[in-house]
């Protein structure tokens, strides 16, 4: 009898351990529903060579094995594995997609090695051509581009082989809608450019442009321009939009200036009469001279651009004879505002100068000259609003004198002048004046203070932040982050 128990216990722990293992998968099979996928390498749950439960979305990437992507099914109780041809990277959340910019075309022709993948080129010099379409994120193709360089002659071909003069690529560029920008290839180039038709872009990354000789003038008018990248040295002449000074009867014209420098000096400076000038993202800066006059039936736009001068003495001059201006979300760096209404007759001008933030010692931050004083019967209609307006060591005890101005919702100091009561008399506490970071300091009186008029606001702030950060918009040029 004992020997039929043993017996009995020993065919029980045979069959026992023929039976598999529902866990295990060294078969690479799952037999178990609920433990559907074999963790091969175990690097989902640790142990290799498991079975495993699923419960995943629908197409979500899991993880890589080797060259093939760990996919969740449609149903999300399972995974798939997509063999990538290219291989599977964890960065490219998924297959690699690409390899190499060779592999890349437009609408996103370079090359993201950190995510295995194209995207739009944000510079110039990731294009073969050395031109980027910066709004559509695509490369021009070296024939839709007339190139110049500074040793180039008129009778170059302006080919990206072969580029030619400046004078002779804008003339080239005006005339041709299919070849239309002009690339200054990187140098400094010594030449006053005269344009008066067509329309056109120059794109001057790493290029730096200045008058042919002392008193030598740039000039732009009627023609249609946008300028990208380009540095304008007007330390040996100024630069002229419209009709010039000497000229009795405006051209017009229409000139794009966007991320871009002009520095001058000697009284040398940029001038819009009978223009329409916009200026995104570019730097006026000048040493002893003023930075901007626009008079004279002109339109002028500046948005995220900076004005720096040196110690107050460097102004931007808006003049009153039927213009139309708007400044906003920019940076006042040691310059001022100047706003002259002379010679309005029978006319209307209007200025919004909104979001911006104007730092300066010695010096008032903003100034508008008295209209009666000059026997104007027009109009010049002005609008103060949501700034910061700093005078950190005035010689004045006011940091605003705007005579006939609507100023409101401003954080202002010094002041004793009277202001509406909406403005705010108080420091604005600032990280850094003194060292030029005008960022919003934590307790900051310009935090989520800001109240926009109708047509009088904005969605970002002089660094591309979106506003509002907070529960609404803060005051000045930068937008704190939480």
């Amino acid at each position: 009898m004992l020997r039929r128990v043993a017996l009995w216990s020993l065919l029980a722990v045979a069959v026992s351990c023929t039976r598999p293992n529902p866990r295990s998968c060294g078969d690479g099979l799952c037999t178990d529903p609920s433990l559907p996928f074999c963790d091969v390498d175990g690097a989902l749950e640790g142990e290799p060579d498991t079975c495993i439960a699923v419960a995943c979305s629908a197409a979500e990437f899991i993880a890589c094995r080797g060259d093939q992507a760990i996919r969740c099914n449609s149903t999300g109780n399972d995974y798939d594995l997509l063999q990538c041809e290219h291989g599977c990277a964890q960065g490219a959340s998924e297959c690699k997609g690409y390899e190499s910019t060779a592999q890349c075309n437009n609408p996103a022709p370079v090359y993201d090695g950190a995510n295995y993948q194209c995207r739009a080129c944000r510079t110039d010099d990731e294009c073969p051509s050395t031109v980027c379409d910066v709004d559509a994120g695509a490369c021009l193709a070296a024939s839709e581009v007339v190139y110049a360089t500074p040793l180039g002659l008129d009778t170059d071909l302006c080919t990206q082989a072969n580029p030619c003069s400046v004078n002779h690529a804008i003339s080239l560029a005006s005339s041709n809608p299919l070849r239309s920008t002009v690339r200054l290839n990187p140098a400094e180039y010594f030449t006053s450019i005269h344009v008066s038709s067509g329309t056109f872009k120059i794109v001057g990354t790493g290029a730096t442009l200045s008058a042919a000789e002392v008193g030598g003038q740039q000039f732009l008018r009627g023609s249609d321009v946008s300028i990208r990248g380009l540095h304008f040295d007007l330390s040996r002449g100024a630069m002229y939009c419209g009709s010039g000074r000497t000229d009795t009867t405006p051209l017009g014209g229409t000139l794009r200036l966007r991320d871009l420098t002009i520095t001058s000096a000697n009284q040398s400076s940029l001038f819009a009469q009978g223009c329409v000038l916009s200026a995104t993202q570019v730097v006026f800066e000048g040493l002893d001279a003023p930075l901007l006059f626009v008079e004279d039936d002109s339109e002028f736009m500046a948005d995220r651009s900076s004005f720096v001068g040196k110690n107050g003495s460097n102004t931007a001059y808006l003049l009153g004879r039927r213009v139309s201006l708007s400044i906003t979300n920019s940076v006042f760096d040691e310059a001022r505002l100047v706003l002259d209404p002379r010679d309005v007759i029978g006319s209307t001008s209007r200025a919004v100068f909104a979001f911006n933030t104007v730092v300066l010692h010695r010096s008032l931050a903003l100034y508008r000259e008295n209209p009666a004083s000059t026997g104007n019967t027009g109009t010049f209609l002005t609008f103060i609003e949501n700034n910061v307006l700093l005078a950190t060591t005035a010689t004045s005890n006011d940091a605003v004198d705007c005579t006939g101005c609507s100023v409101a919702h401003n954080i202002v100091f010094p002041q004793v002048s009277a202001l509406p009561s909406s403005n705010q008399v108080t420091d604005p506490k600032l990280v850094a004046p003194d060292s030029h970071d005008f960022h919003l300091a934590a307790g900051s009186p310009a935090l989520n203070a800001a109240v926009p008029s109708l047509g009088i606001s904005t969605d970002h702030d002089f660094e591309g932040t979106l506003r509002p950060q907070g529960a609404q918009i803060d005051i000045g040029a930068y937008e704190r982050k939480p």
